[in-house]
């Protein structure tokens, strides 16, 4: 999978979501299905309709499907358990880049 900014390429979603995550701090939201980015969920959510009608991303744990395979990533980690993200403040791990992102914004951690 690539980058939709600057085209480069990972062999691992959570790579791609670190990624994004440096490069668009203030756009910390991604689409899963395009790699647009945007400021905030309520905004990634309307976006995301346009790709609904199509969901070919199937989880391997239950009988759910999805647009993006970032959404199914997301969706998968809460089967494992995986917190790939962790703050480098006070070392709290999150499944989602985006929650370590509004994490970091109230993290005080000294």
């Amino acid at each position: 999978m690539s980058c939709g900014k600057c085209d480069e390429v990972f062999t691992q979603c959570s790579s791609l979501q670190n990624h994004v995550c440096a490069l668009f701090p203030s756009k910390p939201y991604q689409c899963g299905h395009c790699q647009e980015n945007f400021a905030l969920s309520h905004e990634l959510r309307a976006h995301v309709v346009i790709h609904q009608s199509r969901k070919p991303f199937k989880c391997g744990y239950c009988s759910r499907a999805f647009s993006g395979v970032t959404t199914l990533t997301n969706h998968i980690r809460a089967h494992t358990g995986e917190t790939p993200f962790k703050c480098f403040k006070c070392n709290k791990e999150f499944s989602q880049c985006m929650k370590l992102h509004k994490h970091l914004k109230g993290c005080d951690f000294v």
